[in-house]
């Protein structure tokens, strides 16, 4: 796929293969990320490898990345789990598939799994940016209906604002859920889960 220009950075989308040569740059400005406001957590840059890579096995994995001067600074990635598959991760959301009636139908789950910025590129529209190269890229890709969850730190409300403010319509679920914490920070977060509907 050609990269999508913007003014100081591109967007390109890359396959499981093409994250993985690229893995330890993206664990890096992961733990810058979460290192800084409002996380404040620093993991260790192993303990990133072990949770991000895993992902790259998952069904459907596919990833986009933010650069600027060949650098990534920022990322987002997703995958296309079984419904079945979905609730073993998260159990708490049963109740929310059966309410939007996803075993019911021929729907496709899209889970945004990870979505972060390098700090020093914060308030750039970067992120914004990636998730509409995400969503235009999820409407193309299916035939039939599907339904994206994601998850948003229930306290940052800038983050919610502005992606409302840009069109991203995202719902939430009222589901919380503790964010997954790594060995070198005990520390954890309240995430809520937000979905929205993509129909053909």
């Amino acid at each position: 796929m050609t990269p999508k220009f913007h003014k100081a950075f591109t967007i390109q989308v890359a396959t499981a293969n093409a994250f993985l040569l690229r893995v330890h740059e993206i664990a890096d400005v992961y733990d810058k990320a979460f290192s800084s406001s409002p996380w404040n957590i620093t993991y260790h840059k192993g303990e990133v490898l072990d949770t991000i890579i895993p992902h790259t096995l998952k069904s459907g994995f596919k990833a986009f990345f933010a650069v600027n001067d060949e650098k990534i600074i920022g990322a987002l990635w997703r995958d296309l789990p079984l419904v079945s598959t979905f609730l073993k991760e998260f159990p708490e959301l049963k109740s929310t598939l059966e309410m939007l009636q996803i075993e019911k139908k021929t729907v496709q789950i899209i889970y945004e799994r990870e979505l972060f910025i390098l700090p020093s590129f914060s308030g750039k529209g970067i992120a914004t940016a990636l998730r509409k190269e995400f969503l235009a890229d999820s409407s193309l890709l299916f035939a039939k209906d599907a339904v994206i969850f994601t998850r948003m730190r229930e306290d940052n409300n800038r983050v919610i604002h502005i992606a409302q403010k840009k069109g991203i319509d995202y719902s939430p679920t009222g589901i919380k859920t503790k964010r997954i914490n790594l060995k070198a920070n005990p520390t954890s977060w309240e995430n809520q889960f937000w979905y929205k509907f993509i129909e053909k």
